[in-house]
């Protein structure tokens, strides 16, 4: 299968992601509940966003985070 972010072959034939996109979208679901705690009411949408304004954030982050913002139902 092919990642669904960059096209590139996917270890396991039932995975979504890339390796590196598959650990971008991993690390963004873990942060998510992090920030959401801390925040206390902070939606998916608004995480994404803030997360990618960062310096911080790694180029496959913020390709998983356009993905997610323009495919809102893959984030399960």
């Amino acid at each position: 299968m092919k990642c669904l972010v960059c096209q590139e072959e996917t270890e396991k034939p039932q995975d979504s992601y890339c390796s590196a996109h598959g650990r971008a979208y991993v690390n963004l679901r873990q942060a998510f509940a992090k920030w959401a705690t801390g925040y206390g009411t902070l939606t998916i949408p608004e995480f994404l966003e803030h997360i990618g304004k960062r310096s911080e954030t790694g180029e496959k982050t913020r390709e998983i985070i356009q993905f997610l913002s323009e495919n809102p139902s893959r984030w399960t």
